[in-house]
């Protein structure tokens, strides 16, 4: 008896630490050292270990989903370090874990676990991803895609089903995130070149720095979410700023001019809905101050990103033209489903390495790798997306509105959005917050978890 009850408290306190709001901020503390220190396999075995025994041991999972979305941004860059064996092993221990988690959850919850809204339109997105340039078939991507798809899936349904308070962990989430990568730019971009981690600030990790923008926007949207309607409302807001000025090192021009609309609608948003707006008058006191110092130290600290921004190709777009101009081809040879994931002929904007077809415009990819019939199936992907995101408005539901457009936005003159797995699973998890808040799921996990806790005692 004594050692069983020694077990419970043991798996009690476990389960609280797996479960704590503490263990996002020190697993992303870690990983940044990791990263710094070029520590590779061992975040990624870290991260491993932790999102397995989330699975194995909680009810609320919510902790998986940052240690997913923000994995690639701590390891060294892939496609020049590739370190296989390491993965798949690590990979191996978290898939092992989802397969116990998923089949354990179906048979306790088998008549109350819900599908979610989203379930039938990924079903037809899958679809539409397999079926992408079926006239080139290629056993390896139909494969990786197949993966992919069965994950998104998966980690929607757990989003659905699983969690607790998912939208304001979610902002919370954000906001260590993108404290982390703000630090993260910083350094790459720095004029100390004795400090730099990464001799390159375009790839300073799996990810690019324009990758990290879209994430540190995230950051942006989530500190409305999370500061709206509270006392320290004005604290979040300069936060916020703290962000677009780690936007503007990162001199990706797509997401610095959305950052821009949305601080001034955040900005709008907070004082509107502040319980003390005149708290706000010591917020631009703040600002006026930092752009004060920002104009003395204009020469050491602003005109060098300045002169990065300018040196960039405007008239070529960044190469986007031949990239574009070669999609606009192959929708013309495969105009049905399209060319596919994968170039096999020679190409300039190839990455050595990286034979991935990115068309930085998210129509343009779907149209050029799914052909016709391919993005005509998207279309109810996204219908769906929208309609929950904007159907039983509410203040709660402007945070996951501004973190899902300002990625879509990014779409337009950027490739993560369509073809980054981790910021395309994004606005999945973020639609299945805002689905619970419009449909009650929080009472649903709770009802669940009553049931187990009910049958646990009933058998002791």
């Amino acid at each position: 008896m004594i050692t069983v009850l020694r077990t419970e408290q043991f798996g009690g306190a476990l389960r609280e630490i797996l479960q704590s709001k503490y263990l996002v901020p020190i697993l992303f503390v870690f990983a940044f050292f990791c990263w710094f220190f070029k520590l590779t396999l061992l975040v990624v075995f870290v991260f491993c270990l932790f999102f397995s025994l989330i699975l194995f041991f909680c009810r609320d999972v919510k902790n998986i989903f940052p240690m997913v979305l923000y994995i690639s941004f701590f390891i060294t860059d892939i496609a020049a370090e590739p370190r296989w064996t390491g993965y798949f092993i690590a990979i191996g221990l978290a898939v092992a874990a989802m397969i116990f988690f998923g089949v354990k959850s179906f048979i306790r919850d088998r008549h109350t676990i819900k599908r979610g809204r989203m379930f039938y339109p990924l079903l037809i997105a899958s679809a539409a991803f397999l079926l992408g340039g079926i006239s080139r078939f290629n056993w390896l991507s139909f494969i990786i895609t197949l993966g992919f798809c069965i994950v998104n899936i998966y980690l929607y349904l757990v989003a659905v089903n699983y969690t607790e308070n998912l939208s304001s962990f979610l902002a919370y989430a954000f906001i260590i995130g993108a404290a982390v990568l703000s630090v993260q730019v910083m350094f790459v971009n720095t004029p100390i070149e004795s400090i730099r981690p990464y001799p390159t600030d375009v790839f300073f990790s799996a990810q690019t720095v324009n990758t990290a923008a879209v994430f540190i926007f995230l950051g942006m949207a989530g500190c409305f979410g999370l500061g709206h309607r509270t006392r320290a409302d004005f604290l979040y807001l300069l936060l916020a700023f703290f962000f677009l000025f780690a936007i503007f090192v990162t001199c990706c021009r797509t997401m610095l001019a959305i950052a821009g609309i949305g601080i001034v609608a955040i900005y709008i948003l907070f004082i509107g809905y502040s319980r003390k707006p005149s708290a706000f008058i010591w917020t631009n006191l703040v600002l006026c101050v930092f752009v004060a110092l920002a104009a003395v130290f204009f020469d050491q600290l602003i005109s060098p990103i300045l002169t990065q921004i300018g040196n960039k190709d405007f008239s070529e777009l960044s190469g986007r033209r031949d990239i574009w101009a070669f999609c606009l081809q192959k929708i013309g040879e495969y105009p049905a489903f399209g060319y596919g994931w994968l170039v096999d002929e020679p190409a300039d904007f190839l990455r050595p390495g990286y034979p991935v077809l990115l068309a930085h415009n998210t129509p343009l990819q779907w149209v050029t790798s799914l052909g016709f019939i391919g993005a005509a199936a998207m279309c109810w992907f996204y219908i769906a997306k929208y309609k929950i995101l904007f159907s039983d408005m509410s203040h709660k539901k402007i945070f996951v509105m501004l973190a899902v457009l300002g990625i879509a936005l990014s779409g337009a003159l950027d490739q993560a959005a369509a073809m980054d797995f981790f910021t395309f699973l994004a606005p999945i998890i973020i639609t299945a917050a805002a689905e619970k808040e419009g449909q009650g799921g929080e009472k649903r996990l709770h009802a669940q978890t009553a049931r187990t806790l009910s049958a646990e005692i009933h058998k002791q």
